[in-house]
């Protein structure tokens, strides 16, 4: 029997699938259970629940798969990795987690909800252990940035006048101004 406080958090317990119970579920992950349809969801939280005897589990919270699968890394670090448990913590156990053959079942204290319950496993699973989650330290309340204040107004009298028009351009406008004047008279004057 296993013990399953309530709102307990950052556990991650690992069993064995045994004998016939293997390769009854397909491999499951976290990621593959974002495409499941519902029904199987439900259908698969009855196959948990009834292996390790649960009052009740969220299979999106546990994986399913050979260990064959993670044989490259090996179990332990997988479980170290992907479960950010670290090497210290599964030490004890690293040998016999390395040396599992066959299938695992792995369930995070999420999937356990936030009730207490006892589990008692049949013999389709064996207990291989529960690991502590690395814990992320918090130095205080997370502050947001304060806000980037605002600029304060500029005063009318700092306002930068317009340039002056220069001289140069000044003449140059009155010039091309009277030369129009002067053509609209002739072509006005012509006309009569």
């Amino acid at each position: 029997m296993i013990e399953v406080p309530a709102h307990e958090t950052g556990i991650v317990r690992v069993f064995a699938v045994n004998g016939d119970s293997r390769g009854c579920g397909t491999a499951q992950s976290f990621l593959t259970r974002l495409e499941q349809d519902p029904e199987d969801i439900a259908a698969e939280a009855v196959r948990l629940r009834e292996m390790l005897g649960a009052d009740q589990i969220d299979p999106t919270y546990t994986e399913t798969f050979a260990v064959k699968d993670v044989a490259d890394l090996g179990l332990s670090r997988y479980i170290a990795t992907a479960m950010d448990v670290p090497m210290e913590t599964l030490a004890p156990d690293r040998a016999r987690l390395d040396a599992l053959e066959g299938e695992v079942l792995i369930v995070l204290s999420r999937a356990l909800g936030d009730t207490a319950q006892t589990l008692t496993p049949g013999a389709d699973l064996t207990f291989i252990g529960a690991y502590k989650m690395a814990e992320v330290p918090l130095t205080g309340p997370v502050k947001a940035p304060p806000p980037d204040p605002m600029p304060a107004p500029t005063p009318v009298d700092e306002i930068d006048a317009p340039e002056e028009i220069s001289t140069g351009r000044r003449t140059l406008i009155v010039g091309a101004a009277l030369l129009i004047a002067a053509l609209l008279v002739m072509i006005v004057g012509g006309s009569n």
